[in-house]
């Protein structure tokens, strides 16, 4: 008798942890997503599970976790990366329609923390700076398809910061300015392809944001 019941009760656990663990198996579009939880459609129990289709990945608690790839309309993969509770974290990566990489981003506890890369569909290098905490720090670098240096500057905070450059696609400079917690200083100077200075006017730089 002893021995019958500590075989069910062993078996009630084993199906209560199982259902908890792992719970069921639902296709993304079958969910809907209300007060940034997930939900089974036509109830009101947020959803744990794994899901699958254009987005795959598991719930918990009607929360992301874990790995999550996401793909385009085609087939080709458009994202992956980890989620902890619910929050993006770590490294991801993003990509074009044709599977190439667009991103390559870190975040920590659901902001943009680390290193940024974003590359032109020829694969060559777009832009490229840091994130601390949500907010653009340091220098940030951007380029042209052909390779050249198209802007550079740094950040402080997530405001520009101190002399900003940009450049023609032929490598020569095509304007030069400053600023000063987001807002631009002094006169911003331009130059036109041949390297001779073309006009100076004070509001370019906050066009420029």
């Amino acid at each position: 008798m002893k021995e019958s019941f500590s075989i069910s009760f062993v078996a009630i656990l084993l199906s209560v942890f199982s259902s908890i663990t792992f719970g069921e198996d639902l296709y993304y579009k079958d969910l809907v997503y209300r007060g940034g939880v997930y939900y089974k459609q036509f109830s009101d129990i947020p959803f744990t599970g794994k899901v699958s289709g254009i987005r795959e990945g598991e719930l918990v608690d009607g929360v992301k976790v874990g790995k999550w790839t996401y793909r385009h309309h085609n087939g080709h993969l458009w994202g992956e990366g980890k989620f902890v509770q619910g929050k993006r974290d770590g490294s991801w990566i993003i990509n074009y329609e044709n599977g190439d990489i667009r991103n390559k981003l870190k975040y920590k506890n659901g902001k943009e923390d680390g290193l940024w890369e974003s590359f032109h569909e020829n694969g060559r290098l777009w832009r490229r700076g840091y994130y601390k905490d949500g907010n653009k720090i340091g220098v940030w670098n951007s380029y042209y398809e052909n390779g050249q240096l198209w802007m550079k500057g740094i950040y402080n905070n997530g405001r520009k910061e101190g002399n900003w450059q940009h450049f023609y696609d032929n490598g020569r400079l095509w304007a030069k300015g400053n600023y000063k917690n987001g807002e631009a200083i002094d006169d911003w100077v331009y130059y036109q392809r041949d390297g001779s200075i073309l006009d100076e006017e004070t509001d370019y730089g906050n066009k420029q944001k």
